[in-house]
């Protein structure tokens, strides 16, 4: 498991499992438990560097798939119809060979897509209405065999489990960068959100429903 409590800033990193370099000074705000890390939906973003060799950036390697959970605060800012992205290490196009996860806003819809770059493998789902300026529990479930789930404030909300398309499939890559606050691939972030997150947890497998709704409820009563 990999944790970003996003608590801690030191020497231009935000600590955690993983710690991830800041650009252009996101700032700390109140969050859900201590601190949170906050986006302007400009050029603000964090690097966590590069992940080819682990499931957390390449999912390929996601062999008993992965699962996630944040809380989010997106800005009504961010509800246009152009794409806003939350976080990216791939998989937002169908031409980017190596793949990936990628998070993004589009209107007041949450998109997720997941895509297997070795085999050409693409799940999408973009039908998830969301909040604006309020906090809410995302979580993200995906296997290769059962496909894709989301969950909002602990309730599976949709699910993908056949694969949306089919693309040209990729050679195992090098040089795949998880970055928050953008869309990985584009160097000026010309797509990135207005958002505020807090609590991030990365598993390099698949946990369950009931897994989802007891880490959401565990916050809600004030547990951790």
């Amino acid at each position: 498991m990999l944790y970003f409590p996003f608590d801690i800033i030191e020497n231009g990193n935000v600590v955690g499992d993983i710690n991830a370099t800041l650009y252009n000074n996101p700032l700390q705000v109140d969050g859900i438990r201590g601190r949170a890390l906050a986006f302007d939906g400009t050029n603000q973003y964090a690097d966590f560097g590069d992940q080819t060799s682990r499931c957390f950036g390449h999912v390929s390697l996601c062999l008993y798939g992965f699962t996630t959970m944040m809380w989010l605060n997106i800005s009504a800012a961010s509800f246009v119809p152009g794409s806003e992205f939350l976080f990216s290490n791939g998989g937002h196009t169908s031409t980017v060979s190596r793949g990936g996860i990628a998070v993004l806003v589009q209107n007041s819809l949450l998109y997720v897509t997941v895509r297997h770059g070795q085999q050409g493998l693409h799940w999408r789902i973009n039908d998830v209405s969301v909040p604006s300026d309020t906090w809410f529990h995302l979580g993200i479930i995906w296997t290769q065999e059962n496909g894709l789930k989301i969950y909002i404030n602990g309730t599976k909300v949709a699910e993908k489990i056949h694969v949306s398309y089919t693309a040209t499939s990729g050679n195992d890559a090098t040089g795949i960068f998880m970055q928050l606050g953008k869309l990985n691939t584009n160097p000026d972030n010309a797509f990135g959100a207005a958002f505020y997150i807090d609590e991030w947890y990365f598993w390099e497998t698949a946990l369950t429903s009931e897994d989802i709704s007891i880490m959401y409820q565990k916050y809600k009563s004030g547990m951790f």
